[in-house]
């Protein structure tokens, strides 16, 4: 920068540059010429280069000044070129003829900031302030408040005028005019083109005295620069095991708003949070449950505040791999009502991500088989104590998780206990898994869903992981062994557990003297004092057999703070969100068990009684005589029974958080307690669960993984399969490839065996009310998750009397969902009313292989409008409500009318009645002959006289003037017409509107001269949002005489944006466009039509790996993804165009990517503000295939050849195209200069490598 400033001596200057590799030896020199490209040129000779000055220029004291230009602080100097010498100096002005004879034609130049000056004209540095202002706004001819900003300084005593001069970012945008001492707030900054155009700038002026007669002043020092837009902090920094932090936010000039106008004025500051790659560790904002915004509103009113947006580490829960911080983008919303806050971009914010956690990593605590126990610090231990303990716990009163598990006798007569039941707590939720002796059937469900913040996962049938909010999970592993059905458990926790756990699971601190901390604080050394310290013994206190009562007053996740984690990629609307700061993406291979609609009645649901269980008694163990197992067969049995898994031993090698000696005493002690090897097994996979859950969160496993070389995790993934396929598959890949009649994941289950029939909605009582049944819930035992598990359903009508009749037979794949629980779907067959039926039967069963049923459960539907289902001892029967009939199929309250016949009505006098229509004593001159049972008229049905039948009619739409209540002006608005023939009869007609297929509105009745009233609006109530369909239909009324029917619904009228539905991308062309074009209107207000337009945005997919994508072709500075469609061009097609975006691999991209659409925000018409138009699938074709593999080359001597593979010599001299594609759109070659390099051999002096591409194929 030494050059920066200019040197009144120096005319131009040379640079002398030479290099070394040491620091020390430089090689050449070469001359570099600097000059001042304004008004010098340089001019070259042979040998040498001068300096000239071009013409129409002076050079005073180093400084270009143009011909005829004044000095600006001293207008009596000018550039006026006379001769050669006048060309380095200033001139007397001769235009001002009061400048002082003495004034030399050579002074110096006066810079701004040098004191050449008189002093007393000299002003002190200014500042700058700022307020709002009423103006008139040309669009909506009302006031609205304006930023204008005053450069603030102290008059000086003399009479003088004054100058203001105004900079943004520096550079200089408007002198004002001159306003003598008391005019000087005229000399203002103002919101305006021109002036201030955009906010997030700094603003700075000088001021200079002008005197009535005399040398002007010289321009004051700047005022310190005020930042015209929205502050914020710098650098925020995210601790892992604290979660959250915030931005803290503040405007620096108020928000103005339109007069009439103050309520909803505000600037809304979204945040565009880093995209996660890899799912990696990411930064989330943290919002209100339902927020449509990725930030902060300021109201008007408050823009003098700090506002705090807070923000949460987003945490993947791996040990390592995250960055070490995040560059977080913040930038205003669009805001019609007031331009100049639009898309105002604020500093970015540094989030700093600090790991200060790392007890918690590599740990686990486990109770498995009978129940050997761990804790997260490494202490082993047994809990040979029958009842109800708690295993986990959080010490943290935010927090309110708890995990409890039931241990009971599992191997009589030998004192054995094992894991039965297990009950995890988060808030408000509460998740169940009871497989206990004595209960009438296995418990597998979500007690209390009132926070949705448990996350439940199936590995597979008998592998599940509870995922708490900190990222802390259980693992549970399902075993059966010979009658018995018990389970393993595995605590993984995370960084928010550090020095918060209590429970069986001890203190997680890194130390193991205090793990057996007791439930009242203090530390024993005996492991049984402690287990029992921590059984639960009050029954409200039981999470596993809590009452309804108990569970509703369990306290909520979080009371006080309705709040929610979200990733904010890209535009505002762009959010997704969760109750948990963890990045669930890390679980998308694991599919997660479905919650039922009716969660909060579950938990209210009372287990059958005792006296209805089946006998579970445990089997005794028979056959030939048993070995005697003592610690040396056992441990020989053990060793060799371990090693056997390729598994095992490749964990036990790579993975160091593995405790093999812990797994082989586990095995140890399981043979000698039970004398049988029955549960050998669990202490192989115990160890094999750890070694999974570390290759999953330890990254470092991951490394090299790219081309033949495999990573760790890979490789120890491949050859490991749950429970070793039991001997009864193959493991490939890390699947079980099961034998013939075997399924599951770990193909422990005969698939010809049926499963084991609970029931068919046990909830409701083996019910199902048709206005919601689609599904039937199943319980049972041993259901496996495969493409044969196969629902066998058949439908019977139950008539009044009590008779059924057979009406079909239907098979489908089931749902699975827990081991324990499938969902059976049911064909759209009930939805039309049948006049014969009065309820219905499903009979259920389910398969494993598509073949072998099991019990047969019922399921009976009925109508919840007006019945209801009476069960007996053995059976059930569907009763009517009181004060309702039940016509041809449909209930009709008592005392309401047939819609189609007004002489029909429901009077309920006998049983009889409620089961047909009575005559409207109402209406007298219903015909007698009208009888009780006439056949419901319905929609569409022919019964009535056809001179009052109107034909399909049509939806037609067009905008009218309507009041803005806000800006008091006229503007457009949107107006559906039901168009339709008149009759030729003196009727009425009333119209009917549907939005989606729901009635909206019944409007009034009108004439057939004012039948243009009945419309449908754009207004709350009515059409509310676009991107919907609308129909209509018609009913004629005669003034006399039965009402018409209601004509067939109209074609359905698409209001929004239309689509094209499909683009397909073929690699060598690149390009392709998308088609939208709106199908309604686009209204503005009345006095404000050239800016008027709609906004369609693209949200693009997210890269994933540099994959090939797709991406938008957009005019060089479009501040949108998409496309502006003006209000005069709503009925013209619209292009979007997109491209390829090539990684150049040869594959791995995906066939197609679903882009979505969406409209901007839009202040002036709220109903185009979000509109989601449909996906457009993008088709990823990759038509090409020559260039793959190819290569052209030139070297040595050199030696050539062709993209093809053709070889060849070319010992010519010159200049030589090597490259071309004769695609007139490319424009791109290779050229390559080939010369003599010795005595015998031509070389190449440059000769670059093309290599293959797509645009060879045209070469």
């Amino acid at each position: 920068m030494y050059l920066s400033d200019p040197d009144k001596d120096g005319f131009a200057y040379r640079w002398s540059v030479t290099v070394s590799n040491d620091g020390q030896h430089p090689g050449q020199v070469s001359d570099l010429i600097v000059y001042n490209g304004i008004c010098q040129n340089v001019v070259k000779n042979e040998n040498t280069s001068s300096v000239q000055l071009k013409d129409n220029f002076c050079f005073i004291n180093g400084i270009c000044v143009p011909e005829g230009i004044t000095n600006s602080s001293d207008l009596c100097q000018i550039c006026q070129i006379t001769d050669q010498m006048s060309r380095f100096q200033w001139s007397r002005n001769p235009g001002i003829g009061d400048c002082a004879e003495k004034q030399t034609t050579t002074p110096t130049l006066v810079l701004v900031n040098k004191t050449s000056l008189p002093p007393k004209f000299e002003i002190q540095k200014p500042s700058v302030n700022v307020s709002l202002v009423d103006k008139l706004s040309p669009v909506f001819n009302i006031n609205v408040q304006s930023l204008e900003f005053v450069c603030d300084f102290t008059l000086l005593s003399e009479d003088v005028l004054y100058q203001v001069i105004w900079y943004i970012d520096g550079k200089e945008i408007n002198e004002t005019k001159i306003a003598n001492g008391t005019d000087v707030d005229n000399l203002v900054l103002e919101e305006r083109t021109g002036q201030l155009e955009k906010l997030g700038v700094h603003v700075t002026c000088a001021v200079r005295a002008l005197p009535t007669n005399g040398v002007p002043g010289k321009l004051s020092p700047r005022s310190d620069p005020f930042y015209a837009g929205i502050a914020t902090t710098p650098s925020v920094t995210l601790y892992r095991d604290k979660v959250t932090a915030f931005i803290v936010v503040k405007p620096t000039v108020p928000i103005g708003c339109p007069a009439l106008y103050q309520d909803g004025c505000e600037v809304v500051v979204e945040l565009i949070l880093p995209e996660t790659y890899k799912c990696r560790g990411s930064v989330g904002a943290i919002l209100p449950v339902g927020a449509q915004t990725c930030g902060k509103h300021i109201r008007h009113d408050e823009w003098d505040q700090e506002h705090k947006i807070y923000i949460a580490w987003l945490d993947d829960q791996t040990y390592n791999g995250h960055p070490d911080s995040y560059r977080v983008n913040l930038r205003t919303a669009v805001n019609n009502y007031n331009p100049i806050w639009s898309n105002v971009a604020l500093d970015d914010v540094n989030v700093v991500m600090d790991d200060n956690t790392r007890i918690w990593k590599g740990k686990e605590c486990h109770a498995i088989c009978d129940p050997h126990m761990k804790t997260f610090d490494g202490r082993n231990y047994e809990n040979q104590n029958d009842g109800t303990f708690i295993f986990y716990g959080n010490d943290d009163p935010s927090r309110k998780v708890e995990v409890q598990m039931k241990v009971t006798p599992c191997n009589p007569p030998a004192h054995v206990f094992c894991v039965c039941a297990i009950a995890v707590r988060a808030g408000g939720d509460v998740f169940v898994i009871d497989r206990c002796p004595g209960i009438y059937r296995n418990i597998f469900e979500f007690r209390s869903c009132e926070d949705h913040i448990l996350d439940v996962r199936k590995i597979n049938e008998n592998m599940y992981k509870i995922y708490l909010p900190s990222g802390t999970y259980l693992s549970a592993y399902l075993r059966h062994y010979t009658g018995k059905d018990v389970m393993d458990l595995h605590m993984y926790p995370s960084a928010a557990d550090t020095f918060h756990t209590r429970g069986l699971c001890g203190t997680l601190n890194g130390r193991t003297d205090d793990d057996f901390t007791k439930s009242d604080g203090q530390i024993t050394t005996d492991n049984n004092i402690f287990a029992t310290s921590w059984r639960v013994t009050e029954k409200d206190d039981n999470l596993i057999t809590m009452s309804a009562d108990a569970l509703e007053k369990l306290p909520s996740w979080n009371v006080t703070e309705n709040t929610q984690f979200c990733t904010c990629n890209g535009p505002s609307r762009n959010i997704s969100c969760t109750r948990s700061a963890i990045a669930t993406c890390v679980r998308e291979d694991e599919t997660p068990v479905i919650k039922q609609n009716k969660c909060k009645i579950r938990r209210s649901r009372s287990l059958r009684p005792i006296s209805l269980m089946p006998n579970t008694t445990q089997p005794t163990m028979t056959g030939p005589p048993k070995q005697i197992w003592n610690k040396t067969t056992a441990t020989d049995y053990c060793d060799k029974f371990l090693k056997e898994s390729s598994s095992f031993n490749a964990c036990v090698k790579q993975i160091p958080a593995t405790d093999p000696d812990s797994a082989m005493d586990t095995c140890v002690l399981d043979i000698m307690a039970t004398q049988t090897t029955m549960w050998a097994s669990s202490a192989r996979e115990s160890l094999k669960s750890v070694c999974m859950k570390e290759l999953k969160q330890n990254t470092t496993y991951h490394e090299d993984e790219s081309g033949d070389k495999r990573s760790i995790a890979q490789q120890i993934k491949e050859i490991t399969c749950p429970n070793e396929c039991n001997g009864h598959g193959q493991c490939s890949n890390g699947t079980c490839v099961c034998d013939t009649d075997f399924g599951a994941a770990d193909c422990s289950i005969n698939i010809r065996q049926p499963p084991r029939m609970y029931g068919v909605n046990l909830d409701t009582n083996g019910t199902c009310d048709l206005n919601t049944c689609q599904t039937a819930i199943v319980e049972g035992e041993t259901f496996i998750d495969n493409f044969n598990l196969t629902c066998h359903n058949t439908l019977y009508q139950i008539h009044r009397d009590g008779t059924e009749m057979l009406i079909m037979k239907w098979k489908s794949h089931a749902q699975f969902n827990t081991l324990v629980e499938v969902f059976c779907p049911f064909p759209n067959v009930l939805s039309d009313p049948d006049k014969d039926g009065f309820a219905y039967r499903w009979s259920v069963t389910v398969s494993n292989d598509g073949h072998h049923t099991g019990q047969v459960s019922d399921l009976i539907v009925y109508n919840g409008i007006c019945q209801n289902v009476v069960k007996n001892e053995d059976t059930s029967s569907v009763q009517l409500k009181d004060n309702f009939c039940f016509i041809n199929g449909i209930c009709v309250p008592e005392g309401i009318t047939n819609s189609s016949d007004l002489c029909q009505i429901c009077q309920i006098t006998d049983q009889m009645s409620r089961f047909q229509w009575s005559r409207n004593p109402g209406i007298g001159d219903c015909a007698e002959k009208q009888t009780t049972t006439p056949t419901l008229v319905l929609v569409n049905k022919t019964s009535l006289p056809p001179k009052f039948e109107i034909q399909k009619p049509s939806v037609n739409v067009s905008l009218v003037d309507k009041l803005s209540p806000v800006f008091n002006i006229n503007v457009q608005s949107l107006e559906f017409v039901c168009d339709f023939t008149l009759l030729s009869e003196d009727v009425l007609y009333q119209v009917i509107w549907y939005i989606d297929g729901k009635e909206i509105n019944e409007t009034k009745i009108a004439n057939g001269t004012e039948v243009d009233n009945l419309v449908l609006e754009e207004r709350t109530g009515q059409l509310e949002k676009l991107g919907v369909h609308v129909t209509c239909a018609v009913r004629a009324l005669p003034t006399n005489g039965l009402p018409g029917k209601l004509s067939p619904r109209s074609d359905p009228f698409y209001a929004g944006i239309a689509t094209t539905p499909s683009v397909t991308l073929y690699r060598d062309k690149a390009t392709a466009f998308i088609v939208v074009k709106p199908t309604v209107p686009i209204g503005c207000p009345a006095l404000y039509q050239d800016g008027c337009e709609v906004v369609v945005e693209l949200i693009l997919p997210e890269t994933y790996k540099c994959r090939g994508s797709v991406g938008a072709i957009l005019p060089v500075g479009a501040q949108t993804c998409g496309k502006h469609i003006r209000h005069d061009e709503w009925d013209q097609e619209h292009k979007i165009y997109i491209a390829w975006l090539d990684d150049q691999t040869y594959n791995g991209h995906p066939d197609s990517y679903r882009v979505n659409l969406r409209t901007a925000v839009n202040n002036y018409n709220p109903i185009w503000s979000n509109v989601a138009l449909d996906d457009v699938n993008v088709v990823m074709d990759d038509n090409t295939r020559i260039w793959k593999g190819k290569e052209c080359h030139a070297i040595c001597d050199p030696h050539m050849k062709t993209f093809d593979g053709r070889n060849y010599e070319n010992q010519n001299d010159g200049t030589f195209i090597f490259f071309e594609n004769d695609d007139p759109s490319r424009k791109v070659e290779v050229q390559m200069k080939v010369t003599r390099c010795t005595l015998r051999l031509t070389c190449f002096v440059c000769a670059p490598l093309q290599y293959g591409q797509v645009e060879t194929s045209s070469s």
